[in-house]
């Protein structure tokens, strides 16, 4: 399925226009070493996992407090658990040409005040990331 005009959705929820596409990356199929070494010609041998997982980074746009609240509601309505902030994310994999789905969970975030008029929050960028399973 080639891109269609969406880059990320968390459970059936388009997240596309929350994002800053000038720091959006993703880290398709990352490999992880399980038990690679080095001999005593400091050959490398490398033991790599047989499941690739992806991570993806990105800077949200600056928000209102009704669009923050949108955007983190969609995160946590997509959780399939909770306690893990873990979510079926949806993303296009430039590797492939192709949309991927996987488990993926949502690190700690902060949300930073940009401004207040006294009746109104502006939040600067948020940094998110998923991190597959």
């Amino acid at each position: 399925m080639a891109f269609q005009g969406w880059l990320l959705k968390v459970g059936d929820t388009d997240i596309s226009k929350y994002v800053d596409i000038e720091n959006y990356k993703v880290s398709p199929e990352q490999r992880a070493d399980l038990d690679s070494d080095r001999n005593g010609l400091n050959k490398l041998y490398r033991e790599v996992a047989d499941h690739y997982t992806t991570k993806i980074e990105f800077n949200t746009i600056p928000m209102e407090s009704a669009e923050m609240t949108d955007f983190l509601q969609a995160l946590e309505t997509a959780y399939i658990n909770v306690k893990e902030r873990k979510a079926l994310v949806t993303y296009f994999d430039v590797n492939t040409g192709e949309y991927k789905t996987g488990e993926m969970y949502v690190p700690n975030y902060t949300v930073e005040t940009k401004s207040w008029n006294g009746m109104e929050l502006e939040y600067k960028p948020l940094r998110v990331a998923f991190i597959e399973y």
